[in-house]
């Protein structure tokens, strides 16, 4: 129905008022849509064989051509899908067999990271193994990787045979075993210019050039660091059987350094190593290290060689006088291997039980 109103004696007439299709398109654009996060895939691994990845390497779809995820393919695809992924292994052994070092697509030889990736290991026991075709991981700038409960071994490289840090890149290790790696240069198991973070994690038997290399078992060149609960242990090196430090900080706390050896100078740690209170130390001799009030220093660790105690990973029991025994203070709840640390907890990656037995008296 219309309506007439007079103005200066013209008639005007009011129309329906009619909300066209074009405006209700653009109020519809208007609408705040909030921004989707960052995609993130986890991909379950279900192949030992070192094969890699086929087709789109950024769709998060993990195959190696076989219909098959394997470790390498599945690195490749966390790092070109966006977000930060997750790679869950079974208990395993992985071998590394692609050779070719020296590039960085983790195509061949070692396992470039180049993303945020999480390695997340099984139970029953889930070891990545380089077999000396080169190191076993390869963290590059800006990129994190973060291990959960696997073990690292058998990576050969110039520096960082374990793994290599590049500066300003990422490593956190939990509940791990670094073993068996060899570097001609710096840094056995852990060569890290960017930051390293490693709880409750054995360092055991790896080896740096024992006339040119220095950190048998972790060489920081930079970055900050941290080692707690941790056990360093038969490692080997010219400088730093343990640790050694050119640069960077590098703090332990409930930590062990044992049992390592260096050719010319610091058998268990060389440079500046800084302590966050209740570690063991063998010695002192060739490292700039303070000791805090409940240190224990110049008393080897009484550390039983590397073997199966249960969990995930292997780890260096300690004997029964021990000077790691009780050292108290905060520390994690469980151990390496998931063990409950108790009231008062053991320096190191291992928490001994010990079994009080009460007598009847008749």
């Amino acid at each position: 129905r219309s309506m007439q109103h007079a103005v200066g004696g013209t008639h005007l007439r009011a129309r329906p008022i009619v909300l066209s299709v074009a405006l209700f398109l653009l109020l519809t654009l208007l609408v705040i849509v909030p921004a989707s996060p960052a995609r993130a895939a986890t991909f379950a691994v279900n192949s030992t064989s070192d094969v890699a990845g086929s087709g789109d390497l950024t769709d998060g779809s993990c195959d190696d051509g076989g219909g098959n995820c394997t470790l390498r393919a599945a690195v490749q695809e966390a790092n070109g899908f966006a977000g930060a992924d997750e790679i869950d292994l079974s208990a395993d052994t992985y071998t590394l067999s692609l050779g070719a070092a020296g590039e960085d697509a983790a195509a061949t030889g070692d396992l470039d990271i180049a993303s945020d990736v999480t390695i997340n290991g099984a139970p029953g026991g889930t070891t990545i193994d380089a077999n000396s075709i080169d190191r076993v991981f390869h963290v590059l700038s800006g990129a994190s990787l973060t291990l959960n409960n696997v073990t690292i071994t058998g990576g050969a490289a110039a520096t960082g045979a374990g793994i290599r840090v590049n500066a300003g890149a990422t490593l956190t290790i939990n509940g791990s075993t670094v073993t068996g790696n060899s570097a001609t240069g710096h840094g056995g198991a852990i060569y890290a210019a960017g930051d390293v973070t490693a709880d409750l994690v054995t360092i055991s038997g790896n080896s740096a050039g024992t006339t040119a290399g220095d950190g048998g078992g972790m060489y920081s060149a930079g970055g900050t660091h941290a080692l707690t609960s941790t056990t360093v242990a038969f490692n080997d090196a010219d400088n730093g059987g343990g640790l050694a430090q050119s640069a960077g900080t590098l703090p332990i706390g409930h930590t062990i350094l044992s049992n390592n050896t260096a050719t010319t100078s610091g058998n268990q740690c060389f440079g500046a190593v800084t302590s966050g209170n209740r570690n063991v130390i063998a010695a002192t001799a060739g490292c700039d290290f303070t000791p805090a009030a409940n240190d224990t220093t110049g008393t080897a660790a009484g550390l039983v060689a590397l073997a199966d105690n249960g969990g995930p990973t292997e780890t260096h029991a300690l004997n029964g006088t021990s000077v790691a025994l009780d050292v108290g203070g905060t520390c994690s709840e469980n151990d390496q291997r998931g063990i409950d640390r108790g009231a008062s907890c053991d320096a190191g990656a291992f928490e001994a039980i010990q079994v009080q037995f009460n007598a009847a008296i008749a």
